[in-house]
């Protein structure tokens, strides 16, 4: 059901993901394959409309990006373009058989789109891409944090030299924290807490529901599909040793299969 909506959603919306700018930790990742650039072979899951196939995709000796809306791969194919070496095509990370065990050497899903499944999805999909990872691959992948439920109401911190401007930021921020507890009235708190992981609604303007973790909750998830997690970060790649005290959004899970 969650993945139906977010077809649908990214299928209406493809304009909203139109730079090419990585993230930080996207940058890292670059920059630790330095040494391998074009004998690699990557995986590039929920590419969208290609802000990763931009770089990733010149550097790598083989490079297949995947995503399950046909307007964010049509799109991607116009800005960035297909080559000998780059294939853009259809496809659910949930289940891959059009690709051999052991087949990349990196395994991307970025910018949390892993949060686009259900629970079953979620796990299914690190599943296939334990399987396809070859023994010594590296699988980065962003998540949604779950938050404190229910939230409690963030102001930002208001600049008197600009009265009006700091009372719209605390109206946008009260009217943004009223809209979130209105449609997520039905998750309950303790539950949530309990597993570890909750749908809430946020994204697209509240009409696409999203999968939210604890860091604890998502590393047992990984362990659970055969990989390890070597390391966490924050958006501004940072190594978390505590991650449960960070406040980001969103984290980032460098992983590797175990043994």
């Amino acid at each position: 059901m969650i993945a139906e909506i977010a077809r649908r959603v990214y299928s209406l919306e493809p304009h909203v993901y139109l730079n090419f700018d990585l993230h930080a930790v996207e940058r890292l990742l670059l920059a630790k394959l330095g040494t391998r650039w074009g004998e690699l072979s990557m995986l590039d899951l929920g590419v969208g409309a290609g802000r990763t196939t931009y770089t990733f995709g010149a550097i790598s000796g083989r490079y297949v990006g995947v995503d399950y809306s046909p307007a964010m791969v049509r799109l991607a194919r116009e800005r960035v373009g297909e080559s000998s070496r780059v294939t853009l095509t259809e496809g659910d990370a949930r289940a891959m058989p059009e690709f051999a065990n052991a087949s990349f050497d990196v395994v991307l899903f970025s910018f949390n789109g892993i949060d686009s499944n259900d629970h079953d999805g979620r796990l299914a999909a690190l599943r296939e891409v334990r399987r396809v990872l070859r023994p010594d691959g590296v699988f980065l992948f962003s998540s949604h944090s779950l938050p404190a439920l229910p939230p409690p109401l963030v102001l930002p911190a208001p600049d008197w030299r600009r009265p009006l401007r700091s009372l719209r930021f605390a109206g946008g921020a009260v009217k943004a924290w009223i809209r979130f507890r209105r449609a997520n009235k039905n998750v309950d708190p303790e539950e949530a807490r309990r597993r570890g992981w909750a749908i809430l609604l946020e994204a697209h303007d509240f009409k696409m529901p999203l999968y939210y973790v604890t860091p604890a909750e998502c590393e047992r998830q990984v362990v659970a599909a055969g990989l390890w997690v070597d390391a966490i970060y924050d958006r501004a790649a940072r190594r978390l040793d505590a991650p449960v005290a960070c406040g980001d959004p969103w984290l980032f899970y460098w992983c590797r299969p175990a043994a």
